[in-house]
């Protein structure tokens, strides 16, 4: 069973939602040539990440109750083992919201999510949305 309690991802939820107005402000005036280096748009990766959070706001019942526990479970025994099944084509799935936001908040957790993924699928699944709705 996966680790990640539902506290965390209410208090994360929180705290998103409180800050939202400043990071938007900060990311909109932040340029960073590092970015580039990577070859990463940690601009518009940090936007993704504030629609997409804004997105599952939008839906409390994937906070608790049993929509999250049969996200958890979809998650658990079909999303990581098709992940890790396709490897670098995964980056190409998009995950229903419901299994997306579980995947998220269980990548809070690196160390957890390592182990996780060790133990489920005998390796690290990678995970970069590609947009908002990933």
């Amino acid at each position: 069973m996966f680790f990640f309690s539902f506290l965390s991802l209410y208090l994360f939820h929180i705290f998103f939602r409180q800050n939202t107005c400043s990071i938007t402000e900060t990311l909109n005036m932040y340029q960073d040539p590092f970015c580039q280096t990577l070859g990463l748009d940690l601009v518009q990766a940090a936007k993704n990440e504030l629609e997409f959070l804004r997105l599952v706001e939008q839906h409390p019942n994937l906070y608790k109750g049993p929509l999250l526990k049969n996200a958890i479970r979809r998650y658990e025994i079909y999303w990581l083992p098709l992940a890790a099944r396709e490897g670098c084509e995964s980056r190409l799935l998009a995950a229903p919201r419901d299994i997306a936001w579980v995947w998220h908040v269980h990548m809070l957790a690196p160390h957890c999510y390592e182990q996780d993924c060790i133990n489920s699928v005998s390796k690290i699944v990678d995970h970069m949305p590609l947009d908002p709705l990933q």
